[in-house]
């Protein structure tokens, strides 16, 4: 059999891609697992609230957003954690 007829050798289709978000959520979670919770919930608290104030003074800001999600993802609160992620992912697409 020629080789490009071979399964193996046969593209992949654009609907086994993988989105950025996946890979975002994807580094997240590993991330998580990397995580040391070193501090207690009233600093994760006070840093969500800072964030949140900056994000306010620079809403284009992906990175704030990425840390607030893991800020997020620290205090259980993982609604809001997607969220950050879902939002980084739209201002900052891996392309």
């Amino acid at each position: 059999m020629p080789r490009a007829c071979r399964p193996e050798f046969q593209r992949v289709s654009s609907a086994h891609t993988v989105s950025p978000l996946r890979n975002i959520l994807l580094l997240a979670g590993f991330l998580g697992l990397l995580a040391v919770k070193s501090f207690a919930h009233g600093d994760v608290h006070d840093r969500i609230v800072l964030l949140t104030q900056q994000i306010s003074q620079s809403p284009s800001n992906a990175s704030l957003y990425f840390n607030r999600a893991d800020l997020y993802r620290i205090d259980g609160d993982y609604t809001n954690a997607l969220a950050d992620l879902h939002r980084t992912a739209k201002l900052d697409p891996i392309t």
